[in-house]
């Protein structure tokens, strides 16, 4: 038996079978130029139902949140050199900077490690730091190496640490110590050696870091300039929270194709990690080398060495950092494009793989310092110094570049400067920054001295980012209410949170600002429909986030839903009463109001709905107007005993 098709849409529509011996019966009827147009004006509402304008969700724009400076914190009197700056945050609104300073008006020269404590407010507008005190770290004075850089770290207890080079001459050569205070910064405990006593090695270039265990660890390098000289990266650690350090091994390997310019880290589960600069075997000055990667579980047992840059004599610099979450990031500079010199990688499995390397600004400078990382949730800023001025009146001092979404994607690089209104200073050097736990970034530079050789200053500033993004974590529907809950504010500067709402994920309609302490909101009395939400939280200054990732919640059946039921009714028609029509086409105008409450919708959900109520219109236009009585079709094998009956269903 052979069986008609119709479509509507994807879908294809049976129709009553034509019976053996039998010929379908045609109704005579007539359309209208009104039908025509009747049915052309429905379809031309319903394709226009979707378009629907609302506001955009305003977008963070961190690029354009400037740096506040201080100017020179640290001024240059005259014969004294300020520099090396380290700076520290902690949780209780405290900044520490830490720098060496030197007398150096005549051999030798004296240094020593200052640290100043600030009071902040989280970097609010308005609201400068507050200089609290400052103190001398090292319990011996004049004993500091001036040109080794220092390091600086902080414990969950509140510890704070920092790690020198302490000079001296052959046959002790110069050694890493490490000093501690307990007490925020007021006084500082003895220092301790990390390194190994009287092994005729120069300690030099300290990194240190704690682990959440409260491990201390140091990474230095180590090297001997004599007979059988030697460069690698030596890595020691405390386990009574530096009272003592043990373990000192060489994690780079000990000789000539050891290493230097090495960075160290410790991601929230102890791991910790460390990049350096591979010499080549023979040192020889054409290929200074790679940049090699190693990690360890417990500072003993170290991986095998990774090497993360794919050739020679391209790289310098290799900074890493751990987030919260545990992801690795890791930015140099390579040389193997001139035209973008700050490259950067990210390792989301703790250092087992990483993703593509790829550059992430020119860095239009001549760079002669590292670059430092500042992370805070899926903020990273990865800043250097700038490239000096001319005519030395308008020092850069400082350039960043941010990403707000993890390092998947970056602004622009920009420059700022560390200099107050009119000055005669230099390039900054000796670039170093740091986030606190409102997502506030602090950074201090040196500033090179005019007037005399030797005479630098310290120069400090901060920068205010917008909030984080809030996370939702569940969208409910009671009735026609949608509850939308989310996490609590990360800053403690958020002052409230916009509420957002969309029919198609893409046009935007603002619902609600809520305070900064609620975490939920009720968007009530909706049409049935699909929404979707977003939350910003919004600072004391109106600085927004950026959007939540949307969340979606379906309010009575979804527009598929109600589609689907009509083509199953659809389906289902054979014989069709007016009771059936009209129910029909209720049905066809409650989802067109649905569509146009809601928004637009696919071009093929439109087709159907036209298509829908044309074949309403269809079946009504069909109908005659003093209906017939509906004569029943013989079954296969009936007996045809009235011919008056066949002769009147051959008319139809």
């Amino acid at each position: 038996m052979q069986e008609d098709l119709e479509t509507c849409g994807d879908e294809r529509i049976r129709t009553p079978p034509v019976l053996p011996g039998r010929r379908r019966g045609v109704m005579h009827f007539h359309t209208s130029a009104r039908d025509v147009v009747l049915v052309t004006g429905l379809a031309v509402v319903l394709l226009g139902s979707g378009l629907m304008v609302a506001l955009p969700v305003a977008r963070a724009d961190h690029d354009a949140v400037p740096w506040v400076s201080l100017g020179v914190v640290f001024p240059d009197s005259s014969g004294m050199l300020n520099e090396n700056p380290f700076i520290l945050t902690d949780r209780q609104d405290h900044v520490y900077l830490f720098y060496t300073q030197t007398n150096t008006t005549a051999l030798p020269y004296l240094t020593n490690i200052r640290m100043a404590k600030y009071n902040t407010t989280g970097g609010v507008v308005g609201s400068s730091p507050n200089l609290w005190f400052v103190r001398q770290v090292n319990d011996i004075p004049n004993v500091v190496l001036e040109w080794s850089p220092l390091g600086a770290a902080i414990d969950h207890a509140g510890n704070l640490y920092v790690a020198w080079t302490r000079s001296d001459t052959a046959p002790r050569y110069n050694d890493t110590y490490v000093s501690k205070s307990s007490d925020g910064g007021n006084t500082w405990l003895n220092a301790v050696r990390a390194g190994v006593s009287n092994d005729g090695t120069d300690d030099t270039y300290p990194m240190i870091a704690t682990a959440p265990n409260g491990n201390v660890y140091v990474a230095y390098s180590s090297s001997r300039g004599v007979s059988n000289w030697f460069d690698s990266i030596t890595f020691a650690m405390s386990t009574n929270g530096g009272n003592s350090f043990i373990n000192q091994r060489p994690v780079s390997g000990q000789g000539r194709g050891g290493g230097w310019g090495h960075s160290l880290a410790v991601d929230p589960g102890g791991r910790a990690y460390i990049a350096w600069i591979a010499h080549d075997s023979d040192y020889n000055t054409t290929g200074w080398g790679h940049i090699n990667m190693t990690w360890s579980d417990d500072g003993v047992n170290w991986a095998s060495q990774m090497q993360m840059t794919p050739r020679a004599d391209i790289v310098d610099f290799p900074v890493l950092s751990a987030d919260s979450r545990g992801r690795i990031h890791f930015v140099w500079i390579d040389y193997r494009d001139l035209a973008n010199l700050v490259w950067y990688t990210r390792s989301d499995d703790r250092g087992l793989t990483w993703a593509v390397q790829r550059p992430i600004a020119k860095g239009n400078v001549d760079l002669f310092w590292s670059p430092t990382i500042t992370v805070h949730e899926d903020l990273v800023m990865v800043s250097w110094p700038g490239p000096a001025i001319i005519d030395n009146t308008k020092p850069i001092g400082l350039t960043d570049v941010i990403s707000v979404d993890g390092g998947i994607s970056w602004y622009s690089e920009r420059d700022s400067s560390f200099a107050l209104g009119s000055t005669s200073r230099g390039n900054a050097t000796g670039l170093r920054a740091a986030v606190d736990p409102d997502g506030t970034a602090w950074a201090a530079g040196r500033l090179f001295g005019s007037r005399t050789p030797g005479d630098d200053g310290i120069a400090f500033a901060w920068w205010n980012a917008p909030p984080s993004a809030p996370t939702i974590q569940s969208v409910t529907v009671s009735g026609h209410d949608a509850t939308v809950r989310w996490t609590a504010a990360i800053e403690r500067d958020v002052a409230g949170f916009g509420v957002w709402r969309s029919p198609d994920k893409t046009n935007w309609a603002y619902v609600a600002g809520v305070s900064g302490t609620t975490t939920s909101f009720v968007d009530a009395s909706l049409v049935n429909g699909t929404y979707w939400y977003q939350i910003q939280a919004v600072d004391n200054v109106g600085r927004a986030s950026h959007p939540s990732v949307s969340a979606v919640a379906q309010v009575g059946p979804s527009l598929q839903d109600q589609i689907d039921a009509l083509q199953q009714a659809l389906s289902n028609l054979r014989s069709t009463s007016s009771a059936d029509l009209n129910a029909l086409k209720s049905q066809i105008v409650a989802m067109q109001t649905a569509i146009q409450s809601a928004g637009a919708v696919t071009t093929g959900l439109e087709i159907v709905i036209v298509v829908l109520l044309a074949f309403v219109l269809y079946m009504q236009m069909r109908r005659p107007k003093n209906p017939r009585p509906v004569i029943m079709a013989p079954q296969p094998g009936s007996v045809q005993s009235d011919p008056g009956s066949q002769k009147l269903d051959e008319e139809l």
